[in-house]
């Protein structure tokens, strides 16, 4: 990463949504930490699962213990039903809480690495770099752009997974259950996707703003206090 670059690459690319290069110097950080990673998919994964589970659960209490005429006579059944309904609860929590603190704890280590890195190649900048920009701008680079990196890596990117995961075994249960209902709800899909590709642009070009925004504050204040 050349000085010139550091800070006027992001204002004048033109990189579309996925960056190759990005992702293998993340994929990178990553390596040293994939233990982490591999448990923190791990429980995502069962969390998914568990997550698609209760509605089912739901659906054969009221048709096989609630709708039917013999139904008020059959609290044995329905009582299981609940008392497992509130066992996976319980158990979606502790994976939920396991999954958020392993990425936690993998994200502030990956975070520290990186802003290790930068520290040591802020020392190998020339004068020259620090006199073409403002330290506010620099601050504003190395602490809101990482903390940015930090919730991509402890919500983007598992959440994405996790979301697809999830919408995989919905899709199934519902094919399972009804597939001429299931696919007329499908039909929903392809506007609900072309909606959110329209977002992503639009929410891209926003957030470089808000970015370019807090740049400038950052740097006036800094300008403010010194």
């Amino acid at each position: 990463m050349h000085g010139h670059m550091f800070l006027d690459s992001d204002e004048k690319s033109n990189v579309g949504f996925y960056d190759k290069t990005l992702m293998s110097r993340l994929i990178k950080f990553l390596g040293p930490h994939k233990n982490k990673l591999i448990l923190a998919l791990g429980l995502m994964l069962f969390q998914s699962i568990s997550m698609v589970v209760p509605p089912y659960l739901q659906k054969i209490a009221v048709d096989r213990y609630i709708l039917p005429p013999d139904a008020p006579g059959n609290i044995v059944g329905l009582t299981i039903i609940a008392l497992t309904y509130i066992g996976i609860s319980i158990f979606n929590w502790f994976v939920a809480y396991g999954q958020s603190y392993v990425l936690v704890w993998m994200g502030q280590n990956v975070i520290f690495d990186i802003s290790i890195k930068l520290f040591k190649h802020i020392q190998t900048l020339s004068l020259e770099f620090f006199d073409r920009h403002e330290t506010g701008k620099i601050i504003s680079r190395l602490v809101n752009d990482v903390q940015a990196l930090n919730e991509l890596l402890t919500h983007g990117i598992t959440g994405i997974i996790r979301d697809f995961v999830t919408m995989i075994g919905i899709m199934v249960f519902m094919l399972n259950m009804n597939v001429k209902l299931s696919l007329l709800s499908f039909t929903l899909i392809p506007p609900l996707f072309a909606l959110a590709l329209l977002f992503r642009k639009r929410g891209r070009a926003a957030f470089r703003e808000v970015r370019k925004k807090i740049a400038n504050v950052t740097a006036k204040l800094e300008e403010g206090i010194s």
